[in-house]
């Protein structure tokens, strides 16, 4: 569904699902070289998503909660050893690593990918892709995994804004490595670091990669932290060829909080399903915790659950926790909790656990939850 075309501004669309509620299945990766598998890998408060091909694996962001409560590293590690252990075609080779910006809760998991004591790497790094800043909570790992990249002559991008080309988004050998025998992936990148003096362009959030992803009429976006500030944004930004846009898994920016959804967004994308990577803020734990946040937030289920302009297909109800609001900065103002009813196809790894989407050439999609 939704596949951008390479020579014109429009996009053929179709939706193969036998109903409005997606399929669930135990099988889990590609059968067949027309399927792909997304893994939003459930890191805690952060992301990280795997995507298996025929011939090929990328990583979006390495997590993620890294304390007390959950050790996001060693869940990325036991993922991805498993991941290979089943895939070892694939020579434990990520062809291509993005960082989508550089907060602690997308780049911990570098450091491991990347060790620096010396120690050999687990797994095989073919590019690296990162925004272009050097300062955030998470700087030491996307640091880590540039400077291993420039040492061992990894071919590695720092993406500009202004540096993505229209009408099609940054695409080169560094961003989309992967070209598999019967259908390979397309991956290209939408946005990235913007400077011009613009106030919404001083949170590092705003400073995020957007990725497409096209395995034939199969769309995805990921969009980082990308907060409503720049939301409009991306959108005029992409006025030239807005269905670049529209796609049918949206990967929920900035764990799902009040300020990572807006309905406009939503508008441009019409996505079949929605999938948000947080912890679960029902869990009273403190500090860089979803309950802390108040992630993934009622407002932003709301929007997603619009009848209008929400998601499109629907998922068994499913009564979650949801935060009503974070902790204020001076901590006056607490965390606060409630609880909703989601029907329509959202997902989250705090209610879901990891969660993987099969889909295929042809635009079928099947949602697999552990």
């Amino acid at each position: 569904m939704k596949a951008l075309r390479r020579s014109a501004c429009a996009a053929g669309l179709s939706l193969l699902l036998a109903s409005s509620a997606l399929a669930q299945s135990s099988s889990v990766g590609p059968a067949t070289p027309d399927q792909m598998a997304a893994h939003f890998i459930d890191v805690g408060q952060g992301a990280a998503v795997l995507l298996e091909f025929s011939c090929g694996a990328a990583l979006i962001d390495t997590g993620g909660q890294a304390d007390r409560y959950f050790d996001s590293n060693a869940k990325l590690l036991a993922y991805l050893n498993a991941f290979f252990a089943r895939r070892t075609d694939l020579n434990r080779t990520l062809d291509v690593v993005f960082l989508t910006h550089a907060h602690k809760d997308h780049t911990t998991g570098a450091l491991r990918l990347v060790p620096t004591d010396g120690s050999p790497p687990p797994f095989v790094i073919r590019n690296v892709v990162t925004n272009a800043e050097t300062a955030g909570s998470g700087i030491r790992g996307q640091k880590a995994l540039l400077d291993y990249a420039r040492a061992n002559s990894i071919p590695n991008l720092q993406v500009t804004t202004a540096a993505v080309p229209h009408p099609f988004g940054l695409q080169t050998a560094v961003t989309d490595p992967i070209a598999c025998p019967v259908t390979s992936p397309v991956l290209r990148v939408l946005w990235g670091s913007s400077h011009t003096g613009a106030s919404w362009q001083n949170d590092g959030n705003n400073q995020s990669l957007a990725i497409r992803l096209d395995f034939g009429q199969s769309t995805f976006l990921f969009l980082g932290d990308l907060e409503d500030t720049a939301h409009s944004k991306l959108i005029e930004a992409w006025a030239d060829n807005p269905v670049i846009l529209d796609v049918g898994v949206y990967h929920a920016p900035h764990h799902g909080s009040k300020n990572g959804t807006t309905a406009a967004l939503l508008k441009a994308e019409s996505p079949e399903i929605a999938v948000i990577s947080s912890g679960d803020p029902s869990k009273r734990q403190y500090g860089f915790t979803a309950h802390d946040f108040g992630h993934p937030n009622l407002k932003a289920i709301q929007i997603l659950e619009d009848p209008v302009f929400g998601v499109t297909t629907a998922r068994a109800v499913k009564h979650v926790a949801v935060g009503l609001n974070g902790k204020s900065p001076d901590g006056k103002v607490k965390a606060r909790y409630s609880h909703a009813d989601v029907s329509r196809g959202i997902y989250d790894t705090a209610w879901d656990g990891d969660i993987v989407i099969e889909a295929s050439t042809s635009g079928s999609k099947t949602v697999v939850l552990n």
